[in-house]
């Protein structure tokens, strides 16, 4: 793997940011089994879940769960896919917030696996208060 360069960017013309972040970004996670690496049988509906159960294990690693999720973005093979993909969403990660991330699904043309979606996310990681338990 290739080294990764961090450059911190700032500028006097904008304003700097007001606190530190703990920003999670998931991206490329496709409905693969972690187990042997292959995508799941089953068609879209099922890689989709196990997209969904990928990115919440990784999630848990971090600490958050899907209530820290700020955004997700969802390239579809098929746009026709749309309406079966955005259910799964709905029942697989959503149902227990009171308000939903932002959300982008839209067709992709270009693909190296032959996979029906790709998923990613952002979260944010709530700072723990000191002194406080939770």
């Amino acid at each position: 793997m290739s080294s990764l360069i961090r450059k911190v960017i700032s500028t006097a013309k904008a304003p700097a940011a007001i606190g530190p972040y703990r920003t999670i970004y998931i991206s490329g996670q496709l409905g693969m089994d972690p187990s042997n690496g292959q995508l799941v049988p089953g068609g879209v509906a099922e890689e989709a879940k196990q997209a969904l159960t990928n990115m919440g294990e990784i999630l848990k690693a971090a600490g958050c769960d899907f209530t820290n999720v700020v955004k997700t973005t969802v390239l579809l093979a098929d746009i026709n896919d749309f309406n079966t993909v955005n259910e799964i969403y709905k029942q697989e990660a959503m149902w227990r917030l009171k308000q939903w991330p932002s959300k982008d699904l839209s067709k992709q043309h270009h693909y190296n696996l032959t996979m029906n979606e790709v998923f990613t996310l952002t979260a944010y990681k709530k700072r723990r208060k000191i002194g406080v338990n939770k």
